[in-house]
């Protein structure tokens, strides 16, 4: 793991082992905090993907042959998380999306990939250790805003869960900035890149089906409108299983065990360090059949589709799993998910489609764009 001075000292919650006492205390602290704010997720991205439809329509004013997406998905990931937790504007003291994308650059340095040779960047990049200090003013300000803001947080994580204060304070910055938002700063440009990509018919059914889920629910959007949108579902779970948002995973065993793939037997010893690549295990063609290195909007779309997302994992577990105190499934491994899958929903009830090009992908950095956008009509 990185350096604790880059979480004030502490070790976060996830990079606690689950039969440590900090583990069960801050973990059950998050999946309350996140059930308590459940009636909020789904309005707050709503209104903050209605938001950045003005930037977009402006950029493709000014750029007709296509503009840059991910600065305002961002944003959207930002204003989401902090409206939820803490009732405020990002804006309100200064905070935005740059000021977690520098603090989170140095930790992710040493498995980042820009798309050189791998030998070069195992000798300029994954071998150089950028140190704290760098970025020592950007988490400083970011600290003073949850100080501020999160004082009701910090109340609830010491009375109700026996959270020291200034654990709690790290442990909440690290899951908004690491966690959420750079998963969702990650996330929400490949769903519009691979929606983008597919037919109109396509298209026009997602609006459709968006639409009418709505109406249905009294015109807003809502858990229960999500659940009638099957097809939008279906088109964030793929997007989630060819590009991961987290394509790693490293561990090391605790016990002596046998690990099985379609046709082998792999012995590994307690101790021994694991490593995982998502993108090659959910594109398993006996799982997911021929076509399992092609992005399919519908693949998860009825009976025999429902049950392959059990094959899906992300955020240290699979779709179905329920995360726990006592597990390291991610706290938001369902409501990832919904959020995006809220955020597909507004754009499509707003235009009838859009456009977009394929994203460049360079190591794992990608460039997105949007080519065209098209104004509802009915």
């Amino acid at each position: 793991m990185p350096s604790t001075s880059f979480y004030g000292g502490i070790r976060p919650c996830i990079y606690l082992d689950t039969s440590e006492e900090r583990h069960t205390k801050i973990k059950s602290f998050m999946l309350s905090l996140l059930k308590e704010k459940s009636s909020l997720w789904i309005p707050e991205m709503d209104k903050a993907t209605t938001e950045i439809f003005p930037s977009w329509e402006s950029k493709l004013k000014e750029n007709p042959n296509g503009a840059e997406l991910s600065s305002e998905t961002g944003q959207v990931a930002l204003n989401v998380l902090i409206r939820t937790l803490m009732g405020v504007e990002p804006s309100q003291d200064g905070l935005t999306p740059s000021m977690f994308s520098i603090w989170l650059g140095p930790q992710l340095l040493p498995i980042a990939s820009v798309g050189l040779p791998h030998l070069l960047e195992e000798l300029i990049l994954h071998n150089i250790r950028v140190p704290y200090l760098l970025v020592a003013y950007f988490y400083n300000k970011i600290q003073s805003f949850f100080r501020k803001h999160g004082g009701d947080l910090l109340d609830k994580a010491e009375k109700e869960f026996g959270v020291e204060r200034e654990d709690a304070l790290h442990n909440i910055i690290f899951t908004t900035g690491f966690n959420a938002f750079g998963g969702l700063n990650i996330f929400l440009p490949y769903v519009v890149s691979c929606v983008g990509l597919v037919s109109e018919d396509m298209k026009a059914e997602m609006a459709k089906q968006a639409r009418e889920a709505v109406e249905a629910e009294g015109g807003a959007m809502s858990v229960a409108a999500l659940q009638r949108m099957p097809l939008l579902r279906s088109a964030v779970y793929e997007v989630l299983r060819i590009y991961p948002p987290v394509p790693y995973q490293y561990a090391t065993a605790k016990v002596d065990m046998v690990i099985e793939s379609h046709d082998s037997r792999h012995e590994v010893k307690e101790g021994e360090i694991l490593g995982g690549c998502q993108p090659i295990a959910l594109r398993d063609p006996v799982v997911f059949g021929d076509d399992a290195e092609t992005y399919r909007a519908d693949r998860f779309v009825g009976a025999e589709g429902e049950k392959l997302l059990k094959h899906v994992m992300w955020g240290n577990a699979f779709a179905n799993t329920v995360a726990s105190a006592n597990n390291k499934a991610c706290a938001a491994n369902e409501l990832v998910p919904l959020l995006a899958q809220a955020f597909l929903a507004a754009i499509f009830l707003r235009y009838d489609s859009f456009k977009t090009a394929a994203p460049i992908i360079k190591g794992n950095a990608a460039t997105h764009t949007l080519i065209s956008l098209t104004p509802r009509t009915a």
